[in-house]
């Protein structure tokens, strides 16, 4: 046979069995059979506190399963559903707007939904020292929200004060770790407390000026904050009850005898009850040099002569207290920048202050944890040896006495400004 007679029988034969193929039914090549031993099954169930009455449920508590990683969010009703769960073992975590933990273990076999309730009236309210509050706008630019996250920043649970979007100066109650205090910049320029139980935030004061810088005393009882009452510019410090009432002046913004006038800012209260350390500057004309910047003071809390604890010429504002009483840390304008400072407080006065941070970009809002063994702030530029400034990050450190070490970020969202940090205070039964 000749090569041409060739490919004309192979060309024959290529023919046929493509026929043969065509005329085969689609039943000739059944689906691929998956098993049923590999179908997703789901865990639902329900989250209350059966030491309320009403066996209350537990709404708005953020449910994840580990592994998957896979959340959803309990309905008013305190149900949650987790579905899309491969057979195998799980931890199912909840957590509720207070912060509270709740866990169990499931086996998710296939194609199978299991129940596990959560019932958080046998769970201890978590004793961290190093959770952190913050407000940032990391959801829409320019608009702050409220969110609580672990020294190591693993997924904020944000809060969410009804009607108020914009959200300054958060400070937990040092006396009920169940209660967020904060100023609303939005509609209303007022100071709010946010309860995590109730999740509803109640305005606490009225004014026709503006707040900033409010802070708790220690037991939970009355509120500090500075006020612009003449709307001048000049603010005072104010001392008001709880609930809003009995407000009195604590530090004026004019001394008459001398015709001084002064700028009193960011008021914070100490652990220890008796002493408020905040930020003041002269600002009527031809006021000294040396008293034009911003310093740091002390005043009694129930009323007396304030006390100097910085002097120099550049501006050191946003102290805070060590759970000890004895220490203080604060922004301190330093080679351009606002760099963290502390320094030991005696009977009022500061010591040699020692600088802990020294860089190229801002560093404000510093706070101690409870047990006074960290520092957290909010910076806006990079502790990896840049110095680009960008938004303000969360970071925290050990706190050395003198020193920081290992700073670390607790946010690293790029995009998004994050402010006012303050630690979580140890869990105490609510004031009454």
């Amino acid at each position: 046979m000749n090569l041409s007679s060739r490919l004309i029988m192979l060309t024959i034969i290529a023919v046929a069995g493509a026929l043969i193929l065509c005329s085969c039914s689609s039943s000739d090549f059944p689906e691929p059979v998956i098993s049923s031993l590999n179908q997703p099954g789901a865990v639902e169930g329900y989250l209350t506190d059966s030491d309320t009455p009403g066996n209350d449920p537990i709404s708005k508590a953020r449910v994840w399963s580990t592994p998957a990683n896979i959340s959803t969010t309990s309905d008013s009703n305190g149900y949650y559903k987790i579905e899309g769960l491969l057979p195998g073992s799980y931890q199912v975590t909840a957590e509720a707007p207070d912060l509270r933990h709740g866990s169990g273990n499931v086996i998710i076999k296939s194609d199978t939904t299991v129940e596990l309730n959560i019932d958080f009236a046998v769970l201890t309210p978590p004793e961290n020292p190093h959770q952190i509050i913050f407000s940032a706008d990391r959801e829409v630019v320019g608009t702050r929200y409220i969110y609580v996250s672990n020294q190591y920043g693993n997924t904020p649970f944000r809060f969410q004060p009804e009607l108020i979007s914009d959200i300054e100066f958060v400070r937990w109650n040092p006396a009920n770790a169940k209660e967020i205090l904060y100023i609303g910049t939005g509609a209303e320029n007022e100071i709010f407390v946010y309860d995590s139980d109730t999740r509803v935030s109640r305005r606490i004061t009225f004014n026709t000026y503006t707040e900033m810088g409010a802070h708790f005393s220690p037991d939970g009882t009355r509120v500090v904050y500075s006020g612009d009452t003449d709307n001048d510019g000049n603010y005072e410090i104010i001392v008001i009850n709880r609930d809003g009432t009995g407000a009195t002046v604590l530090v004026d913004d004019y001394d008459g005898a001398t015709g001084a006038k002064y700028d009193n800012r960011y008021p914070a209260w100490s652990p220890g009850g008796v002493t408020i350390a905040y930020s003041t500057r002269r600002t009527e004309l031809g006021a000294p040099a040396q008293f034009q910047d911003y310093e740091i003071a002390t005043v009694p809390s129930r009323g007396g002569t304030p006390r100097a604890l910085t002097s120099d010429l550049v501006d050191d504002t946003n102290v805070a207290w060590h759970p000890n009483s004895d220490r203080v840390v604060w922004s301190k304008m330093f080679n351009g920048h606002n760099n963290l400072f502390t320094s030991v407080v005696d009977n009022g006065y500061g010591a040699t202050s020692n600088i802990l941070t020294n860089t190229l970009f801002e560093n404000i809002s510093p706070t101690f944890s409870v047990d006074g063994t960290w520092v957290s702030w909010c910076s806006n530029g990079n502790y990896d040896g840049s110095n680009g400034e960008g938004n303000y990050e969360v970071y925290r450190a050990e706190f050395k006495g003198s020193s920081l070490a290992s700073i670390t970020a607790i946010t690293n969202t790029g995009t998004a400004n994050h402010t006012s940090t303050d630690f979580r205070p140890r869990y105490v039964e609510r004031v009454p």
